[in-house]
């Protein structure tokens, strides 16, 4: 009777991804009416078929959960982002257009291209189960890596700089780093394909988290190392903070994601992220008693891999901290920190941006361009490393104000939809995701305004950039398909996944 109702209230869902889910919560909720009426004395065919009867008409319920669990249309988002793209092509053109130079043409179309090839990629990953994305995680993560370490190792970089690191693709030059940056949400999907797996998962995460760090000290832009570093680590103290690391006492500790499933095999999880402490339910269902020599062997050995884990990160630390003090304290990097803290002291040289910035900033207007200036003839990189200020000059600073308290306010909302999702696969994922949205774009405005030392960076979505519009695309996709899908998908399976990704 059960499988009949489930398949008459099954067959009013429209959308295939979320029939999962709610077979497990409806066959959650029929077991555990069954197991009530079972303790009260009746046989099984006859709690199963009050159970049954007690979920209502299977019609009108299919009809009833097909309106919850469908997907979630982020069209605001999508506009947004739409402005962005639009805003960041006219701004090019104004500002080429008022610069007057030769390559006007060429980067207004390269732009109109890669804004739209973008926002087509965004789409695709947006329609797309992102869930199918991190069944290939582990090979993706590996694939960069190998990809970055051999182009790397035998390519000298671009026009003799070893801090260009590009690749020749479709008649341009491509940096390295937005394919670097691809590794972010890769690395949380085998973090979670780890979770509560009782195979060293601390280990193994920590493993995955030391090469894409070596590489980005390889690159050698410390931009790409702080923020690779920190978004990384924090995806890696989430998951811990989260429990995904613990050692499992038995072999019987790995669940299953969902909740409801678990009480189906008469075991239930408590509410924590961890999956490693159960309860007797009303079946009478109990977790195995153990002994005390094993239960302090698991703890003893979680504490092993807990000091092994520290230590790493801590002489990881150490090293990245030598590299940079190493690498970048260099006579042209010393220059270039007191060309940033008194700029006036070279004007002409080392901190002839920096004055430039200042004197733009200090004659702009609240509307409008100071006509004194010509921003495109004198800041350099106007178009891909000083898009803010170049717009402060040319337009004004309400006109700069609304787009950067956009891109913010964008920013801010990536996050807030990835750290509220029920769905821990996507939440790991989207973490690190949109802090890096975030982050790029905070140091973008801060250098444009002369708060940090000048950087080759990029504002997302404005500036101009190929690989980088691309990449960030691509991150926007899967936050949105994060947003789309958080009503449809069930929480995947981690021994599914550990299986699909191996």
């Amino acid at each position: 009777m059960e499988k009949k109702y489930m398949e008459t209230l099954l067959a009013q869902i429209r959308e295939r991804h979320a029939k999962e889910r709610i077979r497990q919560e409806v066959k959650s909720h029929i077991d555990d009416q069954k197991a009530e009426y079972i303790s009260q004395g009746l046989d099984e065919n006859e709690a199963e078929e009050k159970a049954v009867a007690d979920m209502g008409d299977p019609i009108e319920t299919g009809t009833a959960l097909d309106m919850i669990h469908k997907p979630r249309p982020a069209w605001g988002m999508l506009a947004v982002i739409a402005i962005l793209c639009a805003a960041g092509v006219i701004i090019q053109y104004l500002l080429n257009a008022e610069g007057q130079t030769h390559t006007s043409p060429d980067l207004f179309l390269r732009q109109c291209f890669y804004a739209i090839l973008g926002f087509f990629v965004l789409c695709i990953v947006y329609l797309t189960d992102y869930t199918r994305i991190a069944k290939f995680s582990r090979r993706i993560c590996i694939g960069i890596l190998l990809f970055l370490f051999l182009t790397l190792l035998f390519n000298n970089g671009y026009s003799g700089n070893i801090n260009s690191r590009r690749i020749y693709l479709a008649g341009m030059y491509l940096s390295l780093e937005p394919l670097l940056y691809l590794y972010i949400p890769a690395y949380g999907a085998v973090m979670y394909s780890y979770r509560n797996s009782g195979k060293r998962p601390l280990m193994k995460a920590l493993l995955y988290l030391i090469p894409p760090i070596l590489l980005a000290v390889w690159i050698g832009h410390l931009s790409l190392l702080l923020n690779l570093a920190l978004i990384l680590s924090a995806m890696f103290f989430t998951a811990a903070a989260k429990g995904w690391f613990k050692t499992p006492d038995t072999k019987h500790s790995g669940f299953s994601a969902s909740e409801h499933s678990n009480r189906v095999s008469g075991t239930h999880v408590s509410d924590n992220d961890s999956g490693c402490h159960t309860s007797d339910n009303s079946l009478g269902t109990h977790a195995p008693n153990h002994s005390l020599p094993a239960r302090c062997f698991a703890r003893h050995n979680s504490k092993l891999h807990s000091l092994a884990a520290l230590g790493i990160i801590t002489g990881l630390t150490v090293y990245c901290i030598f590299v940079i003090i190493r690498v970048f304290h260099t006579p042209f990097q010393t220059a270039r920190i007191e060309a940033w803290l008194n700029p006036n002291k070279d004007p002409s040289g080392n901190g002839y941006v920096g004055c430039l910035i200042h004197d733009i900033l200090s004659s702009s207007m609240l509307i409008g361009s100071n006509k004194n200036l010509s921003i495109p003839s004198y800041l350099p990189n106007f178009s891909t490393d000083f898009m803010i200020t170049s717009i402060i000059g040319s337009f004004g600073m309400l006109f700069a104000a609304a787009l950067t308290l956009l891109i913010i306010m964008l920013g801010i909302r990536l996050i807030h939809i990835s750290i509220h999702q029920p769905n821990q696969l996507g939440m790991i994922m989207g973490l690190g995701c949109s802090m890096h949205f975030f982050i790029q774009s905070i140091e973008y405005i801060l250098v444009n305004l002369g708060l940090l030392p000048t950087a080759s960076l990029y504002l997302p979505l404005v500036s101009y950039g190929g690989g980088s519009m691309i990449q960030t695309c691509i991150f926007l996709g899967i936050l949105l398909s994060i947003y789309r899908y958080q009503d449809v998908l069930p929480e995947p399976d981690t021994k599914a996944c550990r299986k699909a990704i191996s």
